[in-house]
């Protein structure tokens, strides 16, 4: 049987980091974001309200280690993005890619699973093209991150 935990948690993260960016939050407070995620997730993906609920303190941690690291993890992106700024990019589109980088700067999972799992990410809550545009500028990402490593 197919371990669903890692997909179910990238859901789950994505949906919460879409509610902070929409709420403009700084301080992660469960209580908060819990009313404002996606309808979708309690009749879509309720898997994803349960693990939220019994992980809070992983998701919360994962989550403020983006936070905390989101003028770096935006400039990044917004670098291997030509010609996009990062406030223009749709609001899921740029937490995909928040938490793709997140993926790939801090911790050991293989960069191949990352992308393919922030494209299906962007099939399932983004526009019909955007996983086009998360290719382009995660490869691009990837590519200067391994750069960096050489220097």
């Amino acid at each position: 049987m197919q371990n669903l935990h890692p997909r179910i948690k990238r859901k789950t993260l994505i949906q919460c980091l879409v509610a902070i960016d929409t709420l403009k939050a700084d301080i992660i407070e469960f209580e908060k974001i819990l009313p404002y995620l996606p309808r979708t997730m309690e009749e879509d993906f309720p898997q994803c309200k349960k693990f939220l609920i019994k992980r809070q303190e992983e998701i919360k941690k994962i989550l403020e280690i983006i936070l905390n690291n989101q003028e770096e993890l935006d400039k990044k992106i917004a670098d291997s993005a030509k010609n996009w700024r990062i406030e223009r990019m749709a609001i899921v589109d740029r937490n995909i890619l928040r938490l793709a980088l997140y993926e790939l700067m801090y911790t050991e999972v293989p960069p191949p699973v990352i992308m393919d799992e922030a494209l299906e990410l962007s099939k399932i809550f983004s526009e019909e093209q955007s996983y086009k545009f998360i290719n382009g500028v995660l490869d691009k990402i990837k590519n200067n991150l391994e750069k960096e490593k050489m220097e």
